[in-house]
């Protein structure tokens, strides 16, 4: 079997990411279309990047992008409920934010915030967090994500 449907290839996936992008731009407060975004971002490289043969330019790229480090953590803690591999060092949690609920953030303990936002949050470490921020929200950190893939040597558009 190769692809699922009509999902073949590395750009059909980045089709799929668009897709789960745009429909978390609409509903920025479902965890659901946050797992499907996080969960297909972090399989890019598996399509990029195929087979056995290429793990060591997987894991490089990886290694080397903090945004494929953080939607690897998602996805596997969002599959998994808890990512144990040593290499995910770059989440401390996510909370989603529901009017008039205190808000737990990256210095812990609940506050209330004063204005009524909602939302979902990643809170960031190491050097993650360094990079990004200690609490991004999923929104955002999709934003970015989506551009890195777009940007992508495997899909950029030579000139003409």
């Amino acid at each position: 079997m190769r692809g699922l449907f009509s999902l073949k290839s590395s750009s059909d996936l980045l089709d799929k990411l668009e897709y789960d992008y745009s429909a978390l731009e609409k509903d920025k407060n479902n965890p659901y279309l946050a797992f499907n975004f996080f969960v297909t971002a972090e399989h890019m490289l598996d399509w990029v990047y195929p087979g056995y043969s290429n793990k060591s330019k997987r894991t490089s790229e990886r290694d080397s992008e903090v945004l494929l480090q953080v939607c690897s953590h998602l996805a596997t803690g969002a599959k998994h409920f808890v990512a144990e591999a040593k290499h995910h060092g770059s989440v401390s949690g996510s909370v989603q934010k529901r009017p008039n609920n205190p808000f737990y953030g990256p210095f812990g303990g609940p506050f209330v915030v004063k204005r009524n936002i909602s939302g979902l949050y990643v809170n960031l470490e190491d050097k993650a967090a360094m990079v990004l921020g200690p609490t991004i929200t999923a929104i955002d950190l999709a934003k970015h994500v989506f551009e890195y893939w777009q940007s992508h040597e495997k899909f950029s558009k030579s000139p003409t």
